[in-house]
């Protein structure tokens, strides 16, 4: 039992100590690229606006839940240079987590309750993780080294988590 609780413990800060060179900043680099994604996305089409923190908050909480959750193919690190339409897949895979995420800190401020997702709070979501991950890989030839390490260190973490998921994993 307390090898399970310490393994949860581990799995919660994992994304933001991991000792991958560069794995905490390329979790950083992940939480602003969907922030302002998802920002530019809700104004545009003027979907319900959130605050920067709200977001950063639910994509900071998202990110152990990132491969534990990652259904069908492993995540295509950007360093492999995938095509827009396998990042854009590997970014719709993503979604899960965030929903997670979101349930977890709306159970933090209501109580526990049953998730009610909107088909609005669905499609937002999908479609800004979708976006994001195929923004970052237009961007990713663009970064420097250590921004693309520290890219690839995050993948890489991503890639760990659905492999020791006892959902998902191989």
């Amino acid at each position: 039992m307390t090898e399970q609780v310490s393994n949860v413990l581990w799995n919660v800060t994992e994304p933001f100590t991991g000792k991958a060179q560069g794995q905490l900043q390329g979790t950083v680099q992940h939480i602003v690229t969907e922030v302002l994604v998802s920002k530019a996305l809700r104004f545009i089409l003027k979907w319900e606006n959130r605050g920067f923190i709200e977001l950063a908050t639910i994509h900071a909480v998202s990110q152990p839940f990132l491969g534990g959750l990652f259904f069908g193919d492993n995540i295509r690190s950007l360093g492999q240079s995938p095509s827009n339409m396998e990042a854009a897949t590997d970014g719709a895979k993503q979604t899960p987590a965030v929903l997670i995420a979101a349930y977890i800190l709306a159970s933090a401020q209501k109580g526990l309750h049953l998730p009610r997702f909107t088909i609005r709070d669905l499609g937002v979501t999908l479609v800004s993780k979708v976006v994001s991950r195929v923004v970052a890989n237009n961007l990713y030839s663009s970064l420097s080294g250590p921004m693309q390490q520290a890219t690839i260190a995050h993948d890489t973490m991503v890639a760990i988590q659905k492999q020791n998921s006892r959902i998902v994993g191989n």
